[in-house]
């Protein structure tokens, strides 16, 4: 079994959200980002962070959904 690894919410948010790492924050405190984001200390103003295994998954269901797609354009004669 591989060991799971976190990652934190500041570096990833542009790449792989689109969005600042203030968006990001606000986001998270509402349960609005496409994955859970965490904190690891008790505290309103620890470091987020987001599971290596949540983003992949994230990642997998965005691929999933524009391959669906292409596949379509395609069957449609669009592409």
């Amino acid at each position: 079994m591989t060991e799971d690894k976190r990652l934190l919410l500041a570096d990833i948010c542009e790449e792989y959200f689109g969005i600042s790492e203030r968006v990001a924050t606000r986001k998270a405190s509402n349960g609005l980002l496409p994955v859970p984001a965490f904190r690891i200390t008790g505290t309103r103003k620890g470091p987020l962070y987001v599971m290596q295994s949540d983003l992949d998954a994230h990642v997998q269901r965005q691929y999933e959904k524009a391959k669906k797609l292409n596949s379509q354009m395609r069957a449609a004669g669009l592409v």
